[in-house]
């Protein structure tokens, strides 16, 4: 469910950038999950980047790169880098 939310991006023009949708909702609750699950959260979400940052359209693009950047503080540095590295 929340990777299906942090695909559910829907900006307009005249909205306010600090608005909360589904896909900021979706990236807190990752960030927080990361923090608690540590290394465990890694393969789900580095498959998750892997199928939508190479897609055409920039919604799957841009909810790949904030899937990544959700993360950041949760798993193992170390573990991080390598698991990165090894899958781009």
């Amino acid at each position: 469910m929340v990777f299906e939310g942090l695909l559910k991006i829907n900006f307009e023009e005249d909205e306010d950038d600090d608005e909360w949708g589904h896909h900021l909702s979706a990236a807190c609750c990752l960030q927080k999950m990361s923090q608690m699950l540590k290394n465990d959260v890694l393969t789900p979400v580095i498959n998750f980047i892997s199928s939508h940052i190479t897609q055409e359209s920039w919604k799957d693009k841009y909810s790949a790169l904030i899937a990544l950047g959700s993360i950041t503080e949760g798993p193992d540095k170390l573990e991080f880098a390598k698991l990165i590295i090894l899958s781009f």
